[in-house]
């Protein structure tokens, strides 16, 4: 794997077009500081009708049909919350192992555990904070953002996927106080 203070090393890793002039407009809005995303998840969701994050939404599907993982990866998703992201108290997430579900919205995960764990996963809320391993083969549809989205986020390595289905299978608790959800990204066109 390429040296991870390099995200351009990866770029080989996925095999996507040309972005369009509305797509690369899209992810500026998605990693905006002022949490547009969450209006882009709310519209993916069915919870709003609002043009803007309808038209974010739309690109941002678009890309991420438009391209393909050219090798397996593993990306990681920090959790702050269990509870909010799952349902189920961090020391529960052992009842999701064999379970296949398909995710709403988009997911954002990155590359890089380190960034998952240090920028996603503190400070833990309520439910407990918890990492997510993503384990994705080749061919899944995934949006690779550094190429085309802010120059300062680079860092983060984030990938998007879009209503991903997803099979969880184990959880590893070597580190208690931040337990791991393993799952396998399903590659399905639907």
């Amino acid at each position: 794997m390429p040296a991870p203070d390099d995200p351009r090393a990866y770029d080989a890793l996925f095999d996507a077009p040309e972005p369009s002039a509305e797509q690369r407009a899209a992810v500026r809005l998605w990693q905006a500081t002022d949490r547009f995303y969450e209006r882009v998840q709310d519209f993916a969701r069915g919870l709003s009708t609002e043009p803007r994050a309808g038209e974010a939404h739309d690109a941002l599907a678009e890309l991420i049909r438009g391209s393909r993982t050219a090798l397996p990866l593993t990306a990681w998703r920090g959790n702050r919350d269990a509870r909010k992201a799952t349902g189920l108290d961090v020391t529960a997430l052992e009842s999701l192992i064999g379970v296949t579900h398909r995710l709403t919205g988009f997911v954002a995960a990155s590359l890089d555990w380190t960034i998952a764990v240090h920028e996603f996963t503190r400070p833990p809320l309520r439910g407990g904070a918890f990492l997510v391993q993503l384990r994705i083969p080749i061919g899944v549809h995934v949006g690779w953002l550094p190429p085309i989205g802010s120059e300062r986020l680079r860092y983060q390595q984030e990938l998007l996927l879009y209503r991903p289905t997803v099979r969880y299978w184990a959880v590893d608790r070597r580190n208690p106080a931040l337990p791991v959800l393993v799952c396998e990204v399903m590659n399905d066109d639907s």
